[in-house]
């Protein structure tokens, strides 16, 4: 009996000093309602903060702030996806790719309004655009 519980300790013990190895993920960036779906947008763009509320009409008001943390303009394509009472996307025209031009270390937002009262959620998508070649030509500030 006292070989299977010292047995028993052992192994308990070697699972912990296994587990206190291994590195946390700090996942204080980490927001669920905004998607980018390219592993090189961790790398430059920062999020802010991500806001939304309820309007008296029952329409979703949303605003979600971003940086371009790197010394390039950018170039990216957004989109917000509703979503209703059970996670299904809605079908909108609001909901198309946006293309967005972004200023080297510079600050933009990114605002919607729900299409209907019966949208309970959302999604932003962000990807990097295809044409991007990771500089824009031309020097002019994209701020807003």
């Amino acid at each position: 009996m006292n070989v299977i519980r010292v047995t028993i300790l052992f192994f308990v013990t070697f699972i912990f000093i296994g587990c206190a190895n291994q590195k946390q993920i700090d996942v204080s960036n980490i927001n669920p309602k905004v998607i980018l779906e390219d592993d090189s947008l961790n790398s430059w763009l920062e999020i802010n903060s991500v806001n939304y509320f309820k309007r008296e009409d029952g329409l979703l008001n949303v605003q979600a702030s971003f940086k371009n943390t790197s010394s390039f303009n950018k170039k990216i394509l957004y989109k917000i996806q509703w979503l209703d009472e059970n996670n299904f996307v809605e079908k909108t025209l609001l909901s198309r790719w946006t293309f967005k031009e972004l200023a080297k270390e510079g600050a933009f937002l990114i605002n919607g309004i729900s299409p209907s009262s019966k949208t309970k959620d959302f999604r932003i998508i962000i990807r990097l655009d295809p044409d991007d070649n990771t500089t824009i030509k031309h020097n002019k500030n994209f701020n807003n």
